[in-house]
């Protein structure tokens, strides 16, 4: 007979898996929901009044045809994904690197790039670091997080800074990216679905443009899913170096990640999602021991912010102008310049000042507050065209490239943006009937997508900021590829110990 202890901390393990699968799929059904209201309220650019009303009509007009279609969807797909798997894993992930790689320096070649406005100054700082051993630009010395600098900082000061730096980098970047992707897709969904979400990154046109762009995006787009599987992989090894180094990894990159941009520091609650697939007690401590490491990661950069200003500046001391340029009476959702005042000189205070006043202002405009949340959710999610609008028709380089190709480059980015929307959809509706399939590591990836949709909603948003995500956003869309349920005889997903 099993011991009664066992069976009581198997049934506890079962109903908290079961759980975690539930909030999961509803995330992921909210969250594909989301995604199409904000293609379309971003597309009839109409005062909420009018935009919102109609946002719902096609809501649900695209929810009812993606509905009607999901089965001939799911059967393209596992039929692409089919073919993939005939290809052994490492052929698969070289050959998509191989076609990612191509197509990234063909953009390389045929637009190459003149820095300016962020990226610029992140190439500047790594450049004065390089030289001159200074963390420091326009008289801030806290202002822009480091991490993205940091990045660069080896190559800058071995060779200088080059044109080329950003394409190697950002290749490199793509690589650990493709490889993150597939193993998660893998252990959440399955092989098939694993191919397709490591094809999507690979094909992804607006991620693919901007590699001649030494973005802080990119870089935490593959930090942060290496994290996710670090720390999963620390949770399969329930002893030895190999779940140490897997826990310190885990940690390093998300303290890394905070470093590129603060908002990311508190992605560690997502990984908690894990905790119900192994041991709670083991799980639970592997995820604290990542969540030092992250705070070791960045406690020297701390230290030195503190030795500077004399105050605790834990990464930097932009977050309060974030904050504020989407929070007051002129709000758009997104970045706007505004009067520092007698604050101007001084980023500690001015960051507190900016701060106050936003918290302020939402305090007694609750309701504006609240108006402006859809807004900024739809400037996240509502197209994908940012690297062409960067490479073509921004003020600063508008004119240098042929306007045609940027339109072309424009409609194609939205198209495969739109494309991967329904993919997301038909994948959620697809495991409402057989919910037994969906695996709690499928909501860790949900959820890491709902994290930064959740911080946007609350500060300046971007189309931009949710290139951040591409990774689970691919994984995510890869649902439909993932064949027959466990109702029809076969595995939706691997369990927790397979290898892929």
């Amino acid at each position: 007979m099993p011991d009664s202890d066992t069976t009581t901390i198997r049934s506890s393990g079962d109903i908290w898996r079961t759980l975690v699968a539930r909030v999961g799929l509803l995330a992921l059904v909210a969250l594909s929901a989301v995604m199409i209201a904000s293609v379309l309220f971003q597309t009839i650019e109409a005062p909420a009044r009018v935009g919102l009303p109609f946002t719902m009509l096609g809501l649900a007009a695209v929810s009812l045809m993606v509905w009607l279609l999901r089965h001939r969807i799911a059967r393209y797909a596992t039929a692409a994904a089919d073919v993939a798997v005939r290809i052994s894993p490492t052929r698969w992930l070289l050959g998509c690197f191989a076609v990612g790689a191509a197509l990234r320096l063909a953009f390389a070649l045929a637009f190459p790039t003149e820095l300016y406005s962020d990226e610029a100054v992140y190439a500047a700082l790594s450049v004065r670091l390089a030289e001159d051993g200074v963390y420091e630009i326009a008289g801030t010395r806290s202002f822009w997080p480091p991490g993205n600098p940091f990045f660069y900082f080896p190559s800058v000061a071995l060779v200088g800074w080059q044109p080329w730096l950003p394409v190697a980098h950002n290749l490199l970047l793509l690589a650990a990216t493709l490889w993150a992707v597939h193993r998660l897709a893998a252990w959440a969904l399955n092989d098939r679905s694993a191919r397709i979400a490591s094809l999507i990154v690979t094909l992804w046109p607006n991620f693919s443009l901007l590699v001649t762009w030494p973005s802080k995006e990119l870089l935490i787009a593959a930090l942060l899913p290496m994290a996710v599987l670090l720390y999963l992989s620390a949770v399969r090894q329930p002893s030895g170096r190999l779940s140490v180094a897997a826990t310190l990894g885990a940690g390093v990159c998300l303290g890394f990640a905070a470093l590129a941009q603060p908002s990311t520091a508190l992605f560690a609650v997502v990984l908690l999602a894990a905790v119900p697939l192994g041991p709670v007690a083991y799980a639970l401590g592997r995820w604290l021991l990542v969540l030092a490491f992250a705070v070791l990661a960045v406690l020297p950069w701390s230290i030195r912010n503190h030795a500077i200003h004399g105050e605790i500046v834990p990464v930097s001391t932009n977050g309060g102008g974030v904050f504020l340029s989407a929070n007051n009476p002129q709000a758009t959702g997104g970045w706007m310049e505004f009067d520092m005042g007698p604050y101007v000189d001084d980023e500690i205070a001015a960051g507190r000042w900016a701060y106050r006043e936003g918290l302020d202002w939402i305090a007694n405009n609750p309701a504006g507050f609240l108006r402006l949340v859809p807004i900024k959710i739809s400037r996240f999610f509502g197209d994908d065209d940012y690297s062409t609008q960067r490479t073509f028709f921004h003020q600063e380089i508008r004119g240098r490239h042929d306007d045609g190709i940027g339109q072309l480059l424009m409609w194609t980015s939205n198209v495969y943006w739109y494309l991967l929307i329904i993919l997301i959809t038909a994948g959620a509706f697809s495991l409402l009937r057989t919910v037994g399939d969906f695996d709690p590591r499928l909501t860790l990836i949900v959820g890491s997508i709902w994290y930064f949709v959740v911080i946007h909603a609350i500060f300046q948003s971007e189309a931009k900021h949710h290139l951040i995500i591409v990774a689970f956003l691919a994984i995510a869309a890869s649902v439909p590829a993932r064949g027959l349920s466990r109702a029809h005889g076969e595995a939706a997903s691997a369990p927790l110990d397979a290898e892929h």
